[in-house]
């Protein structure tokens, strides 16, 4: 009881602040004052929004949705001044707002929003990337995207008929073919110059069936490994299975939610490892014999395969094949 009464006292005495991230303003709502105000998304902005934040007789909670590139400077200054923030998925807030009955949508309506979740949910702040990891990132999520793009017109030009526009789309195809291999030598080149991320990439890449775009992606995006227990990291994959059961319902469990963009990565790696030796063969495997259908089996491999890599982080140390891994 006294805990609870505690945790009352300690929340009526926080300051909450939600900040709407748009291309040139930020909009601000500060609960439990209810004040809200408007300032440019550029430096003296952020200047202006620091200094108040830092005027507030308490450390504020900062909430702040995932916008690209719009809100990264702003947090960036923040952070730098030592204060708390938080970076959320929109669908988060998006779900908080339509479970709160609230269907108005405006700039200061979601500021309002996003102070609320930070008052209800207490999310934790996490500071931003170090330099070299976000350019690790950002060269991960643009060689994706010049493979999306690659695929599509490698697709487009077996079905066009036209001799001119076939050449334009084989030019296009083989400049980003060289954007691709210039990505993959500006994060080798990047990973050699930092001794840190090196040593992470080693073991991540050490597991059997890591090439090495499933290492970098893993490395750039999803940092958090070897900080979190097993459970952790499968579900920020995406690997984790969720029951389906209500009454007397027992429904199959699925998987859901995580980083799917790394996950969709990451069967690849998955579906490297069981048709080598001494990689997951044997165990996936054991789970056909059962009955499992394949991609059950490649799922359970996946599960498995992050786990090691969490721990293997964990501990600081690459893997030392001695026996199949089961």
């Amino acid at each position: 009881m006294q805990d609870l009464e505690h945790q009352k006292t300690r929340n009526d005495d926080a300051v909450y602040i939600g900040i709407d991230v748009s291309k040139t303003r930020l909009d601000i709502f500060i609960l439990p004052s209810n004040e809200r105000l408007s300032v440019t998304n550029d430096r003296l902005g952020h200047n202006k929004l620091t200094a108040l934040a830092l005027q507030l007789a308490q450390t504020p909670l900062i909430v702040m949705e995932a916008t690209g590139r719009y809100h990264r400077a702003a947090f960036e200054r923040l952070s730098q001044a030592g204060l708390q923030i938080c970076i959320i998925n929109p669908y988060q807030t998006y779900s908080f707002g339509k479970a709160m009955g609230q269907n108005t949508k405006t700039d200061t309506v979601d500021a309002y929003m996003l102070a609320c979740f930070a008052m209800a949910m207490r999310p934790s702040p996490k500071p931003p990337l170090p330099k070299r990891l976000a350019e690790l990132k950002e060269l991960v999520v643009s060689r994706r995207q010049f493979t999306v793009r690659r695929t599509a017109l490698s697709n487009q030009i077996k079905e066009c008929c036209s001799a001119s526009v076939c050449q334009m789309m084989r030019a296009e195809l083989a400049m980003i073919k060289r954007h691709i291999a210039k990505c993959d030598t500006l994060m080798k080149k990047l990973l050699a110059g930092n001794l840190p991320l090196k040593a992470r990439f080693d073991i991540i890449i050490s597991v059997p069936g890591v090439g090495f775009v499933n290492a970098v992606t893993l490395l750039a995006e999803m940092a958090e490994l070897g900080d979190m227990d097993e459970k952790q990291a499968a579900a920020l994959l995406g690997v984790a299975p969720h029951a389906n059961q209500s009454g007397n319902h027992h429904g199959k469990s699925r998987i859901k939610g995580g980083r799917k963009a790394v996950r969709n990565v990451f069967y690849m790696a998955a579906l490297s490892s069981v048709r080598m030796q001494g990689g997951f063969q044997e165990f996936h495997q054991r789970l056909i014999a059962k009955g499992k259908p394949y991609k059950v089996a490649i799922t359970a491999v996946m599960r498995k395969m992050i786990i090691l890599i969490n721990t293997l982080l964990k501990q600081n140390r690459k893997y030392q094949p001695k026996h199949p891994l089961t």
